[in-house]
Formats: structure tokens, C-alpha cells, sequence
């Protein structure tokens, strides 16, 4: 459109505006005033977005996308890989290194990424970042079904501990097509984590991260399958799921365990709903219990309520990064909270 196009449209949509009355009582002169504003941004909005675009797309520093097929559900998924910055630099080659995978990948990786590198600069070329997602995603993933269920919805919450008819009925109402967790957990086992490190230099250090349904998954791993990871961040968890039939999962595991040497740290938002906040502390109770008890010998539990926060807050990614990988501080050995009750972190 010619620019003597544009003044012809905006002078006919200003006519139509000042002529209408913007009430039904009349027109006022700071009506009068406000649908003037209107045109005038308009019109401006139409010449801004007139002139090319020239601007490229911003790109995450040494990452690549991939999307690998499940051979175990038929879905694919995006594969995300956020490389130390000096993986690839000269000498470099022999040096192996851990890895931490990210739940919500598609969405939560860059910021994972940008964060661990901006609040642990010491050691920012330490640690592989992994997201496991889903390609062509919106704000929760694509819908896969005519309901609209997200497909971490089905990926991240387990199936009901009791198969009986009436909890299978109580579930399928209102979570319909969900409790795939016990696939999931084969995907992340026998086909992301072979992907990544039959591609890159890893050292069998693994951490995982997930929030929400994310962190409920999390937990089911922890409990299921725990050598699978060395560190868990488990933020927010969902652990009212299914009854909270989680706490029967633990029971279950502590009379299987005689030890659980791994790093786990839980959080919750002190204003989100009252049940995240007392499940979260009364698993984390479980697993200290656990730990006195001798089932889980050699496990370290950092947990804590997060002032002010709420159930999106970014907050409980920092420090859960400050919490599993803590920063380099020369001539200060690291801090931890042994179901808390040793020495703070350092922050």
C-alpha cells in the first residue's frame, strides 16, 4: 500500500471515529480526544509494521534441536542440547562432562541455560543441558487429542497405584488420557539418554529437573528408577495427584531400599495452594524419616518454601541450580542441608 493510500484509509477511519458517538449518552470532548489517540497509534502501528524485517532470529548459544521418535509410543520428540561453551575449543576433546535434563524442554531450556550460566559463572562450562520436549509447542505443548490434553499431561503422571474400577472412573473424569508416566520414564531411559550421550562426551553424572506435573514426574523417578540420576530438582511437585498415592510409591520403595546416595531439592511458592505446599513438606518428611531410619542411607535432602512465590515463579530454578550445582567459591567448600538440619548453602 502507498503511503498516500495510508493517509486516505486513516482520514476515512478517523471520520467514521469522531462521527460515532463513543457512549450511548453522547459524544464528549475527551472522547473526542481518546478516538483521535486511537487513530494516531493505529496509524502508527500501520507504519511500523510496513518496514521490512530486517532482524534475525535470536539463537541459543552452542545449542542444537533435534527430534527423535519414540519407538516406544509413536510420538516424537525435541531433543535439546545447550553445549558448555568451551566443549569444542582446542585440547578440549578428552574432557567429559555431566549432564542435567530438562523437563517442558521446549520451553524451559533457554531459560535454564541462560540462567545457570548468568548465576554460576565459575562453572558455566561444566554442565550439558538436555530439554526433553515437544515440537511445534504452545504455552503447555500441542494437544494431541480432540480434548485438547496437553501431551506432558499424559507423559509426566503416573497410572493409578490401585487399578480398581472406581479410581480408574475418578480419573479418567477429570484428567482423561492421562497416567503414561510408566512409558515416559522407558523413553527418557532407553532412547534420550542413549541419544545424548552416544553424541556427546558425557561422564555418567545425570540430573533431572521437572515442575509441576514435571516435579511430580520427577519424583516417580526418584522413587522408581533412582540410579537412573545422580541429582533431582524438583520444584512445585503435584504430589496431590492421584490421591497422593505417591506416599504409598515411597512406602513401597523404603521397604525395598537399604540405601539412596543421591542429591535431592524440593520447593514450593509459601502462596501457592495450601495442598502443594503440605504435600511437598510431607514428602520430604518421608524421605528424612527414611534416611534416620537407615532405608535410604546416604541421601542429602535440601527443601524450602519460598517466600512470596508463586506456582510460575522463576525463582525456584535458581535455586535449584544454586542448590545441585553450587557455585565455585575459592577456599569455601560448598554448603548443604542434610534434611535440614547441617550447614546452609553458601547464598
Amino acid at each position: 500500500m502507498t503511503a498516500s493510500g495510508r493517509s486516505a484509509v486513516n482520514a476515512a477511519q478517523l471520520n467514521l471515529v469522531i462521527g460515532a458517538p463513543m457512549f450511548s449518552y453522547g459524544r464528549t470532548r475527551s472522547a473526542t480526544v481518546l478516538a483521535l489517540s486511537v487513530v494516531a497509534v493505529t496509524a502508527s502501528a500501520e507504519a511500523q509494521s510496513a518496514e521490512p524485517d530486517t532482524g534475525r532470529p535470536i539463537m541459543l548459544m552452542n545449542a542444537r534441536n533435534y527430534e527423535l521418535r519414540s519407538s516406544i509410543n509413536g510420538r516424537n520428540y525435541l531433543i535439546s542440547v545447550a553445549l558448555p561453551p568451551g566443549y569444542r575449543r582446542p585440547g578440549a576433546d578428552t574432557i567429559k562432562y555431566p549432564v542435567l535434563y530438562v523437563l517442558d524442554g521446549e520451553r524451559r531450556l533457554p531459560l535454564v541455560t541462560s540462567m545457570f550460566r548468568a548465576i554460576n559463572s565459575q562453572r558455566a562450562g561444566d554442565v550439558i543441558l538436555v530439554g526433553i520436549g515437544y515440537p511445534r509447542g504452545g504455552p503447555l505443548g500441542p494437544p494431541v487429542l480432540p480434548d485438547g490434553t496437553p501431551l506432558r499431561h499424559i507423559d509426566y503422571t503416573p497410572p493409578p497405584l490401585v487399578k480398581s474400577d472406581s479410581s480408574l472412573a475418578a480419573m479418567q473424569k477429570d484428567w482423561p488420557h492421562t497416567g503414561g508416566a510408566e512409558d515416559f520414564l522407558r523413553i527418557v531411559k532407553e532412547e534420550v539418554i542413549p541419544f545424548v550421550e552416544g553424541r556427546y562426551r558425557t561422564n555418567g553424572d545425570r540430573g533431572l529437573h521437572g515442575h509441576s506435573f514435571g516435579g511430580l514426574f520427577a519424583t516417580y523417578v526418584l522413587l522408581a528408577d533412582p540410579d537412573l540420576f545422580h541429582r533431582y530438582l524438583i520444584t512445585s511437585p503435584s504430589l496431590w495427584w492421584d490421591g497422593g498415592s505417591m506416599f504409598s510409591r515411597e512406602s513401597q520403595s523404603a521397604r525395598t531400599r537399604v540405601g539412596l546416595p543421591k542429591r535431592v531439592y524440593f520447593s514450593v511458592g509459601d502462596t501457592e495452594e495450601p495442598i502443594m505446599i503440605a504435600e511437598m513438606w510431607r514428602m520430604v518428611a518421608r524421605l528424612c524419616s527414611g534416611v534416620e531410619k537407615g532405608y535410604y542411607k546416604g541421601l542429602d535432602v535440601q527443601a524450602e518454601a519460598l517466600s512470596d512465590e508463586l506456582h510460575s515463579s522463576t525463582v525456584f530454578l535458581s535455586r535449584a541450580l544454586k542448590a545441585m550445582y553450587p557455585p565455585y567459591v575459592p577456599n569455601k567448600p560448598a554448603g548443604h542441608r542434610y534434611c535440614g538440619k547441617l550447614t546452609p548453602l553458601p547464598y
